[in-house]
């Protein structure tokens, strides 16, 4: 029934199934109408909800122990192709982020791949070039935290350049 008050008002637009199935039964698709007057305040919407959504899983995801590093990947940012959806760098209670993890699963309605990795290893991995974690670098992702050695270092002064005590 709301699919049809959707259709009505030319929110979605039925789109032909695609036939070739042997069922009897035909399903019937949609798609959003990207003409439709108020197209544009609603996908800002739910951009605004995701980010809501986001901000609200890592607020949770903090509070499970001491985290170095947070990527939200896959699932957050459209990217379905990724070898995870969760980055977690550092100590967390695992039975607890599984209990988190599987919450979210339902309220997304999908299965969340996750990571978790502690500092040591993270560090590790990144000297010896680990495939897995530079696609999560190269790929599209939402750094919810960054607290690890490289981001520090990078924020140090040139070793070269002494600061004089005198000059303050």
């Amino acid at each position: 029934r709301e699919l049809k008050n959707l259709e009505k008002v030319r929110i979605i637009i039925a789109v032909p199934a695609v036939r070739g199935s042997r069922r009897k039964k035909i399903k019937k698709y949609y798609r959003v109408n990207s003409d439709f007057v108020l197209f544009s305040e609603l996908r800002s919407l739910l951009v605004k909800s995701l980010i809501w959504l986001e901000n609200d899983l890592v607020s949770k995801l903090k509070r499970l122990g001491k985290i170095k590093y947070l990527a939200l990947t896959g699932i957050f940012v459209n990217s379905p192709d990724s070898t995870t959806d969760i980055l977690i760098v550092g100590q967390v209670d695992r039975p607890r982020l599984a209990r988190l993890i599987k919450k979210i699963e339902k309220e997304f309605g999908k299965e969340i791949n996750y990571t978790v990795m502690s500092a040591r290893e993270f560090k590790y991995r990144q000297d010896v070039f680990d495939d897995f974690l530079y696609r999560i670098f190269d790929d599209k992702k939402i750094v919810a935290v960054d607290e690890t050695e490289k981001k520090s270092k990078s924020k140090c002064q040139n070793p070269n350049v002494k600061s004089n005590p005198k000059s303050k």
